[in-house]
Order: C-alpha cells, then structure tokens, then sequence
C-alpha cells in the first residue's frame, strides 16, 4: 500500500526541514570566516523542496524512488513543486543536500527519543 501525503502534512514535513535549515545555515554563518562562496547558478528547487522530496518518498513506502519522483511528484505534486526538474537533474541536486538530509534524520530521530523518554 503506498501513503501519500495529505496537503497539510506535506506542507508541514516542508517548513519543519526549511526550519532546519535556516538554522543551520545561520549556525554555519556564525562560525564562518571571510566570505562565503556564491554559487554560480540557482538550482530550480531549494534544499528544502529537495529534502522534502525525499523524506516523503522514505515515508510513502514506494520502493523505487524514479516511479515515485516521476508519477507522485511530476504528477501528483506537480502543483506543490512546479519547478521540479528532471529525474536525471534532480539526482544531482540530491548530492547537494546531503547534509541536510543527515541533520534532518538526525533531527528527526533525537526528537523522536524526546518524546519517548520524556515523561509529562
């Protein structure tokens, strides 16, 4: 049975890794020394909308993530990341995001513990 996500939790899932990586990147400012290295060219998605691609397709159950990228996000989700480029460019873009994905889980995973072992 694959999940799809409903408007709401998907919108969620977006602005609690986009909140992730503001504070990171404000973190990474802070420890930062001269000027930070701009890119050359804006990727058509950000890295929340990338992460978030991915960590609803983690959650979905899907097993290929290419039939989902192209039949749940292309399709489906089209009208949430109308920008979305191809499967081949947004592998690419899955490089980039590496470490927000990592801090993401991590994120994810310790607030998890939290709610387990904190008694109210």
């Amino acid at each position: 049975m694959h999940i799809q996500f409903s408007e709401i939790k998907l919108i969620e899932l977006f602005i609690d890794v986009d909140d992730l990586l503001k504070s990171f990147k404000a973190y990474q400012q802070s420890r930062q020394v001269g000027q930070p290295r701009q890119p050359t060219r804006v990727p058509e998605l950000s890295e929340s909308e990338v992460c978030t691609i991915l960590a609803a397709y983690h959650l979905s159950g899907y097993k290929c993530f290419e039939y989902y990228y192209r039949e749940v996000i292309q399709k489906s989700y089209l009208s949430y990341f109308p920008k979305a480029p191809s499967y081949e460019r947004f592998l690419v873009l899955v490089s980039r995001s590496y470490k927000l994905m990592w801090l993401w889980s991590l994120h994810c995973c310790l607030k998890s513990l939290k709610d387990r072992f904190v008694y109210h």
